[in-house]
Formats: structure tokens, C-alpha cells, sequence
């Protein structure tokens, strides 16, 4: 597969926004709605494209014109040691593209630019049921340092 990576623009919003929903296709844990999954990142991710958000960068993978994968990374203190980092907010690949190295190379590229901008160290959030991405992240020096816990007060 043929594809290359830029830097997002305003008209790649409504393509990016069709991919974001495959951030929440794996089994969810209870109470949760995979439209909470992306929702946040789509309005992040307009603002960004939209000038209001500078503290982001969003990267896509082309191919045939056609937005195939997106990045959407935002700078900001790491937050244990307060060093520049970079938050890695969304990743989706589509479907018609997976096992082609897109969501690969749009990690190798969002990581790239957090370090020219200044990070020292890249994080993300993963569901521990989320566990095909779980294991991309692992095979790729990420670490799992911190485990959220929620009890729902409703039941």
C-alpha cells in the first residue's frame, strides 16, 4: 500500500471525524459508550485544524487522496515529571488500510514531531481490554505505568 504522511488541514476534518469512531471498537467495559471514546478528540481536533488549539499537531495518512489514518497529538508536561511531552490523544487507522504499517508509520511520525517540538517522552491512554492495541504499544517501548480505577456511585 501506498500512502504518505502531513500535517492535517481544516479539510480533513470530515474524513478524520469518520475514522474517529474506530477509537472505541473493542469490547468496552461496563457503563462505557464508545462515542465517549472520540467525541472529545473530533472537537479537540477541530479546534486545532480550526487555530484555537496550538498546543496540538494532527498528522494524516494519505492515500489516493483519500484519508487512510490520523495522529492527533498534544504537547504539554509530562505528568509526573513536569518534562515537555507529548500526549498521544487519538490514533485510527482504516479498516481498509490495517496491516499495511499506516498506524506504524503515523506512530513513528507523531513521535518525530513531539521530539522536534521538545518532548522527551511520549504518553497515551489504552484500555486494558483494549488489548490489540495494548500489545502494539508494548511492542513499541511503551510502558504501562499508572492503572485507573472507577467505581460507578449509580448502582
Amino acid at each position: 500500500m501506498n500512502f504518505s504522511i502531513r500535517f492535517a488541514q481544516l479539510g480533513d476534518l470530515d474524513a478524520m471525524c469518520e475514522l474517529l469512531p474506530r477509537l472505541g471498537d473493542f469490547e468496552l467495559i461496563p457503563k462505557r459508550d464508545a462515542a465517549d471514546l472520540w467525541q472529545s478528540d473530533a472537537k479537540l481536533l477541530e479546534a486545532h485544524l480550526r487555530g484555537a488549539a496550538d498546543q496540538c499537531f494532527a498528522q494524516v495518512a494519505v492515500q489516493n487522496e483519500t484519508v487512510v489514518g490520523l495522529t492527533l497529538v498534544t504537547m504539554q508536561p509530562e505528568f509526573m515529571s513536569h518534562k515537555p511531552s507529548g500526549h498521544l490523544e487519538a490514533i485510527s487507522v482504516a479498516e481498509s488500510a490495517e496491516g499495511a504499517g499506516v498506524g506504524k508509520a503515523l506512530l513513528n511520525a507523531a513521535e518525530a514531531e513531539a521530539k522536534a517540538r521538545g518532548a522527551q517522552a511520549m504518553t497515551l491512554h489504552v484500555y486494558h481490554t483494549n488489548r490489540r492495541a495494548a500489545g502494539i504499544y508494548e511492542r513499541r517501548g511503551y510502558h504501562s505505568e499508572i492503572e485507573r480505577c472507577t467505581k460507578w456511585l449509580d448502582d
